[in-house]
């Protein structure tokens, strides 16, 4: 008899329409708003075999006593944040409890520089379900699959953020300043930021400064050949695209090969990935032990630079 009930109850909830599920939550009110504010029902609800990472009131409190109220912000910057909530498939929190490794899922965010859905990472840790999405902030499930008709919403404790160009999270990150210096002092920043669909190998801070004396013999013309064979362009390659022997192209032209040891460690020429699935804006990015020395000269065009302003999406998100 109970389970019947629990039956009937389910079907109820997941007959109830998204519009209908959160308006029904006076904990959810905020979410709620903006959604009417900015005009989002219909997108939100033509979409079936959805999950909605829905932050709670006392998540947008928090966002408000940092002076960021999302209701007030201009369209172009709320839209891609409220989008950046939804998720492509009906994400149980069953699955990914049951899951060893981090899975990445694709979201209605679209991003100019990148074809693939923007996506975000979910993980399990002592039981709980977190979303990790841009400059590597979590938010923590705290009520989970919720359902209505057309999927689930999970309640977060706080607001996702949507991916920061390579400079914000590099720095956001902490190991990896080095790094960004080194795009500052070769001039190539503006070119590295406007790549599309990329994979960038960042040494650690600490593989730069191994390299000190090495890179103070280097011209110029060189640097900037060893900074653009770490990164690949037309390629969003994530830890799971990783898993196997492979070349790799950078945009310098040099052939990097990928390699999986017998402890499933990765590998990138003489580089060990330490961190991997660091998101961004135009990709992703792993953090490597080693900076890879050029083993070639030849160039490609340099890529021409975008102005993408959009980039710096919900930046006081990351307070």
């Amino acid at each position: 008899m109970r389970s019947i009930l629990h039956f009937g109850l389910l079907a109820v909830a997941t007959a109830t329409g998204l519009r209908d599920t959160l308006t029904r939550r006076s904990d959810l009110t905020a979410f709620t708003k903006l959604i009417d504010d900015f005009e989002l029902w219909t997108f939100f609800e033509e979409l079936k075999d959805i999950t909605v990472m829905v932050p709670n009131d006392a998540a947008y409190d928090k966002l408000l006593k940092m002076g960021l109220d999302l209701g007030a912000m201009p369209s172009d910057f709320t839209i891609p944040i409220l989008k950046y909530h939804l998720l492509h498939g009906q994400i149980e929190s069953a699955k990914v409890l049951a899951e060893s490794d981090t899975m990445l899922v694709g979201t209605a965010l679209s991003q100019p520089n990148m074809t693939q859905a923007t996506p975000v990472k979910l993980y399990s840790e002592s039981g709980k379900v977190y979303v990790e999405t841009g400059l590597q902030l979590s938010a923590k499930v705290l009520e989970p699959d919720v359902g209505f008709a057309g999927g689930l919403v999970h309640v977060l404790d706080s607001s996702l953020v949507a991916p920061h160009n390579i400079t914000a999270t590099a720095w956001m990150n902490g190991l990896c300043k080095e790094f960004l210096q080194f795009m500052e002092t070769t001039g190539l920043a503006a070119e590295i930021e406007s790549v599309h669909d990329a994979t960038i190998f960042i040494p650690s801070d600490e593989a730069w400064r191994e390299m000190e004396s090495t890179l103070a013999a280097m011209g110029m013309n060189e640097k900037q050949q060893l900074l653009r064979n770490h990164v690949v362009q037309d390629r969003v390659a994530y830890r799971k695209d990783l898993s196997y022997e492979q070349t790799l192209t950078s945009v310098g032209g040099q052939a990097l090969q990928v390699r999986v040891d017998d402890k499933s460690d990765v590998w990138v020429e003489d580089a060990k990935v330490l961190r991997t699935d660091i998101l961004w804006f135009n990709g992703v990015a792993h953090m490597i032990d080693k900076v890879v020395l050029n083993n070639q000269t030849n160039t490609l065009p340099t890529i021409p630079f975008v102005d993408r302003d959009q980039q710096i999406l919900a930046a006081s998100l990351s307070s």
